[in-house]
């Protein structure tokens, strides 16, 4: 006989799916509720306003110094469109998190500025933060054959073709993820206890009407376009960047001249940069390929908990790779970081001046102006020098 014991209220009838269901519910998740809203508090309403506000902060000053260099060459274009969209990505994931903060002090303030947020901000978001995939592999490409074929790369990677090129990724990339914006709409109800207005988000008639083909097209195509094919495509370039420069005794040897050690200079920053993106964006892949491989497994199912917490970190990785960037180009670029401390040290000495200066004293308004032309004359010697 069989001493196998089955919940109380099985029946005969009970299909496997529902049996499934029942076992499950006498399991407890791999993670509680308390411990999810624990570390959801610490990253986004700690760590990601830090990194938001650190990293726009850093961008911007490397958009300046971008801008100083000039962007006539392949590498201060990639890098000041990079740092574009590394900004575009932190000011929107971290505007829409700021409803972590509002929720403290008011939490159907908080739940209302998410649902206001959620429909459109997420999606430029995720067209910010899938650009940068996009333009990182970019950047692999021709780093990969500025090593492979450096005498193609000057021919194939001047600067009006470079921007002809960003500007068809950005086309083509808005277009392929326009479609999210008509998934979901805003929609507003009263609280019936508090008579107090809720905003809430539901599915729309566009949606609902082609869900088999766009949940085929937003969750397996774009994930496969925008998440797989830059991390794997973005690898494989590298690691040939670093076996053909492993090779290339003859590279190393030739570095001496000053256009050589130029050349393994940007090439070590841009392949820096390359191997950052990958080792921050891998955790969010494997998210995605699981979530493919277990569609069970989502933000309803039994380990929602889990589902909530490895999204948050994947938020809180592609954040720091967007922040990160600007530490890498002072680390690895002299030429950068130079001129960022030549800008810094001028708009401390002008503001300097600005204070010691008397309005009334024409001498000083004098001394001021001469001052103000040294700087500059310095700046464009600099620059020639840059």
């Amino acid at each position: 006989m069989n001493n196998t014991t089955f919940p109380s209220n099985w029946t005969e009838s009970t299909t496997k799916g529902n049996l499934n269901a029942l076992f499950q519910s006498q399991l407890a998740p791999m993670v509680d509720k308390a411990t999810k809203d624990m570390v959801e508090d610490i990253v986004y309403c700690g760590i990601l306003p830090a990194l938001t506000i650190l990293g726009t902060t850093g961008n911007i000053l490397s958009c300046i110094v971008l801008m100083i260099q000039g962007l006539k060459d392949s590498t201060n274009i990639f890098l000041f469109v990079l740092t574009i969209s590394d900004t575009g990505n932190l000011l929107t994931s971290g505007i829409r998190r700021v409803e972590c903060i509002l929720g403290k002090f008011d939490a159907l303030l908080g739940m209302n500025y998410y649902m206001i947020t959620l429909p459109q901000m997420k999606v430029i978001s995720i067209i910010f933060s899938r650009f940068t995939g996009v333009i990182t592999m970019l950047i692999s490409i021709e780093r990969c054959i500025a090593v492979t074929r450096p005498m193609k790369v000057r021919l194939w990677f001047t600067s009006k073709r470079v921007w002809i090129m960003v500007l068809v990724l950005i086309v083509l990339t808005v277009s392929l993820i326009t479609p999210t914006f008509f998934t979901m709409q805003l929609n507003w109800t009263t609280n019936p206890k508090t008579k107090a207005p809720m905003a809430y988000v539901s599915l729309t008639e566009f949606y609902t009407k082609n869900i088999v083909v766009l949940n085929w097209y937003l969750n397996i195509f774009l994930t496969v376009v925008f998440r797989f094919i830059p991390v794997i495509f973005i690898f494989t370039t590298s690691v040939t960047i670093i076996i053909t420069l492993r090779k290339a005794s003859a590279f190393q040897k030739a570095a001496s001249s000053a256009k050589d050690e130029k050349l393994a200079k940007v090439t070590r920053m841009m392949l820096t940069i390359c191997i950052s993106y990958v080792t921050f964006n891998i955790p969010a892949c494997l998210h995605q390929m699981f979530v493919m491989m277990y569609p069970e497994y989502n933000l309803r199912g039994f380990e929602k908990n889990v589902f909530y917490l490895v999204s948050a970190f994947g938020q809180l990785a592609e954040a720091t790779n967007s922040a990160w960037n600007f530490v890498l180009y002072f680390v690895l670029s002299e030429k950068f970081a130079s001129t960022l401390k030549r800008v810094l040290c001028y708009s401390c000495k002008k503001l300097a001046i600005h204070k010691s200066a008397k309005p009334t004293a024409s001498s000083s308004a004098g001394d001021t102006k001469e001052t103000h032309l040294s700087g500059t004359k310095a700046s464009q010697n600099e620059n020639s020098k840059l």
